[in-house]
């Protein structure tokens, strides 16, 4: 299977709201897009079996780690 931003968006969309804008922000903070396929996958890892709620934790405080950055 080949990996891309919309193969990755995709699933992230099947599983919850934060986990797409995790996805996004991986991809988005790399020069070469294809270098945040890994971490993408480790999320989804995170969240396999009963981790969902910790996955979508995870994600929202990844989001706003880095938007504390930003500001």
């Amino acid at each position: 299977m080949l990996w891309t931003r919309a193969y990755f968006l995709r699933q992230a969309s099947k599983i919850v709201p934060g986990t797409v804008e995790a996805i996004t922000r991986f991809l988005d903070q790399k020069e070469i897009e294809a270098q945040g396929f890994r971490s993408c996958v480790n999320i989804f890892t995170l969240g396999k079996g009963m981790n969902r709620i910790l996955m979508e934790r995870t994600c929202q405080e990844f989001c706003a780690s880095a938007l504390r950055l930003i500001v």
